[in-house]
C-alpha cells in the first residue's frame, strides 16, 4: 500500500489496522509489514529506534510492500515531525499512555482513572469524527484494537514487537520446562 492509498482509506474512515514496532530491526520489521497489516508504527518516542533507525525501518516497511510507514515521534516540534516525513513516514500517530498520564493516572493503564480515560478517549473520537478527522488509537491486543475500531476509530496498531517476542519466548521457555 502507497502513502496516498493510506491516506485515501483514512480520509474515507476505512477502518485500518496496524502493528506497533519498538526494536530497531530492520529484518523483523519487513517480515513484519509482509503478513498484511495496512501499516506498521515505529515508536520514536519510547521505542528503541533512532533516526538513522527510523530511516531503515521505513525502508523496511516499503520493502515489505503491503503496509504503510508510520512514526509516532518524540515531540510535537514541527522539525521532529519533518523529519520523520522526510524519511517516508505515512504519516505521524500518537499513543494513548500519554493521555493516560494526562487524565491523572499515575502510569499507563493506571486502573484509578480508567473512567476518566474511557471518557476522555470518547470525547477525542466524538470531536476528531465532528472536525473529519480520523481517530487512531494504540492497542495492548487485537481484541481491543476490535473493540476500538467498533467504537468508531478509524485506525488502531496492536500490541508491538518486543511484548509478543517476550511472550512466545516465555511461553516456549515454559513448554520446554514442562510447565
Amino acid at each position: 500500500m502507497t502513502a496516498a492509498e493510506f491516506a485515501r482509506k483514512i480520509r474515507n474512515r476505512e477502518k485500518c489496522v496496524g502493528y506497533w514496532v519498538v526494536l530497531d530491526a530492520p529484518v523483523a520489521t519487513e517480515r513484519l509489514a509482509r503478513l498484511g497489516y495496512d501499516y506498521v508504527a515505529l515508536d520514536g518516542q519510547h521505542g528503541l529506534i533512532g533516526n538513522a533507525g527510523l530511516l531503515s525501518n521505513l525502508m523496511a516497511v516499503d520493502a515489505g510492500g503491503r503496509s504503510v510507514g508510520l512514526v509516532r515521534v518524540e515531540s510535537g516540534d514541527p522539525a521532529v515531525i519533518g523529519r520523520a516525513l522526510d524519511f517516508g513516514a505515512g504519516g505521524v500517530y500518537v499513543g494513548p499512555s500519554d493521555l493516560c498520564l494526562a487524565v491523572g493516572g499515575r502510569f499507563p493503564n493506571d486502573p484509578e482513572v480508567a473512567g476518566v480515560f474511557e471518557a476522555a478517549l470518547e470525547r477525542i473520537r466524538v470531536t476528531a469524527e465532528k472536525a473529519g478527522i480520523a481517530a487512531g488509537i494504540h492497542n495492548a491486543s487485537g481484541e481491543q484494537a476490535a473493540r476500538r475500531l467498533a467504537e468508531g476509530y478509524t485506525f488502531a496498531t496492536v500490541s508491538s514487537d518486543l511484548l509478543h517476542l517476550e511472550q512466545a519466548a516465555a511461553a516456549h521457555l515454559r513448554a520446554a520446562r514442562g510447565q
